[in-house]
């Protein structure tokens, strides 16, 4: 019998640690032991706001509104060798997309065609590293010298990149030939040069490829906007120390993770649910499960239950592992509000192949965006809630449970007048909030800054969309709460809770806007995709009343769930 590795090409990329890299790539690993704490906070500070300027930046420069309004994206800065260090708070399921895809890049692409300052890659393949097709990486190496220093990457969602359907969800795909094209790896930049051929490779196949390409290069300029500051950081403090910084707050968020750990105690969890049909006019139930085994300090994830992969409603590897770290670190530790590196460090996973959750090459996946992917969150938020209840009871108010187990939207296309092709995604239910919490949770660390006082439950990080973990900061943001040997007292981060974060110079509120049909004044929306929020202050006699959020019900039946302990 054949034994097939997971390798990104017939199954799934896992990385084998180590790495087997080129020797002829030389890497940074040098650290200095004399970071005073003044200047450990200086860096530190100085990474944290690189990476939220990496996807301000990107926001203002996409024109798709998917991303630009949405915000379905992320960027992420990390080691030598792919180890997150800080992501951004945007789509939070991207999670270890781009360090699965900078590993496999690091593995495949290290001795041909070779890693060199001013390069970079783009890759929108799922068996390597995104969860579908639309989602695509493009990931830049930074140098100190002649050595690999660190990668900055961001991923975002595309509006059309091929495939059956405009849109790309294409939902009757029996398999990957009849979904939109997945690239692996390749260089898009080399020596700081668009490659234009290629980039015209990746462009052909799109409905909208001007669009795309607006995106494209909004992804390729944001990375190299990063890639300098972080240069300029390295120049300025030198290499030893910026790496020191980077791998202490690794350290510090593995700490606090197992500190947490370690108040539940040893045991199994188990949780499943059901779908309807993997493609148009089916009518078979599929089921999905996930067991969390809690072992000392580690996490063991497994899906064995989980039925056969079936027509388009699969996911791979990366997707399994992004939805569940993304409940995790919404439940323990979203006040480390990026720093996830080192939690992701205490987690294990033994994933059954070929499965709904883990689907093998050729299996379809580019609609896992609108379904699948939101119902591992969902599922995994529950196995989570359940392992987390069983804590004590300051342990237990960080239980999130399940959160919308499936994603609204429409996809409206068309053509003008000219023949030239239009699509238009209403992606309003983007804009929301993750389970609540059962307990009071101040200002700055979670919640809607003005939440109707009636209640207690608050929305906590929203795993779908944004996992800010405060409210929103009018002061600017500060370092994640880590606690590290030599730094200063650790401070809390409160960028936001809602997607439209804004730093101090751009925190004022925005002036009212006039109804053209009743002439009365009302709120200015701030951005968030659907006005999560009046921009009023709270102090204005024409201030609405404060919007009291309700907890997610289930109000379709696709969806069933089932548990069991």
């Amino acid at each position: 019998m054949t034994t097939v590795t997971w390798d990104g090409v017939a199954r799934g990329y896992i990385p084998r640690e180590p790495l087997t890299i080129d020797p002829g790539l030389a890497r940074h690993d040098a650290r200095s032991a004399d970071v005073d704490p003044v200047t450990f906070e200086v860096i530190r500070y100085a990474l944290l706001n690189a990476n939220v300027e990496h996807g301000q930046t990107l926001q203002r420069l996409c024109v798709s509104p998917i991303t630009m309004l949405t915000r379905d994206f992320q960027p992420s800065i990390l080691t030598q060798d792919g180890e997150l260090v800080f992501l951004g708070p945007y789509l939070q399921y991207f999670s270890n997309a781009q360090s699965l895809t900078i590993k496999w890049v690091l593995e495949n692409r290290s001795a041909e065609p070779g890693i060199g300052p001013g390069d970079m890659f783009l890759s929108n393949d799922p068996y390597v590293g995104t969860p579908h097709q639309p989602d695509t990486i493009v990931a830049a190496p930074v140098f100190a010298g002649q050595q690999l220093f660190c990668w900055v990457a961001n991923v975002l969602h595309h509006s059309d990149i091929g495939g059956s359907v405009v849109g790309s969800f294409c939902v009757d795909a029996p398999d990957i030939f009849t979904d939109p094209p997945a690239f692996p790896p390749f260089k898009i930049v080399e020596a700081g040069r668009v490659r234009t051929d290629m980039e015209q490779v990746f462009l052909r196949q799109s409905r909208l490829p001007g669009v795309v390409q607006m995106d494209l290069r909004a992804a390729i300029s944001a990375n190299t906007v990063t890639v300098r500051k972080i240069e300029a950081l390295v120049s300025r403090y030198g290499a030893d120390a910026v790496k020191t910084v980077m791998n202490k707050v690794i350290d510090a968020g593995e700490q606090l993770f197992t500190e947490r750990l370690r108040q539940i105690p040893d045991g199994t969890w188990s949780h499943r649910v059901y779908a309807e049909a993997s493609h148009t006019g089916d009518t078979g139930l599929y089921r999905y499960q996930l067991t969390v085994r809690k072992r000392g300090d580690e996490l063991l994830v497994d899906n064995a239950g989980t039925d056969p992969q079936a027509g388009s409603i699969n996911v791979t590897y990366a997707g399994l592992v992004g939805a569940f770290l993304a409940a995790l670190t919404a439940s323990l530790t979203p006040d480390l509000a990026g720093a996830y590196g080192g939690v992701y460090r205490r987690v294990r996973f033994d994933p059954v192949p070929g499965t709904l959750s883990c689907a093998d090459f050729p299996a379809a996946v580019s609609p896992s965006g609108v379904f699948t992917m939101e119902l591992l969150i969902s599922l995994s938020g529950s196995v989570i809630a359940k392992m987390v209840a069983c804590g004590p009871p300051e342990l237990r108010d960080r239980a999130l449970g399940p959160s919308q187990p499936h994603w609204y939207g429409t996809i409206i296309a068309g053509q003008y007048p000219t023949g030239a092709p239009y699509i238009a995604v209403n992606a309003n239910n983007m804009a929301g909030s993750a389970p609540t919490r059962t307990a009071p949770i101040s200002a700055g660390t979670s919640g809607f800054p003005r939440a109707s006082p009636a209640t207690s439950r608050k929305p906590s990080s929203c795993i779908r969309c944004c996992a800010c973990t405060g409210a929103r900061c009018r002061a600017g943001p500060t370092a994640p709460a880590l606690t590290v040997a030599g730094a200063a007292s650790p401070r809390r981060i409160s960028h936001g809770a809602r997607r439209a974060w804004r730093p101090p110079c751009m925190s004022t509120t925005p002036s009212p806007r006039r109804s053209a049909r009743s002439g009365r004044t009302r709120a200015a929306w701030d951005g968030s995709a659907s006005g999560m929020e009046s921009a009023w202050p709270s102090s204005s006699p024409q201030a609405p009343s404060p919007r009291t959020w309700t907890p997610w019900r289930a109000r379709s039946s696709r969806w069933i769930t089932r548990d069991r302990c």
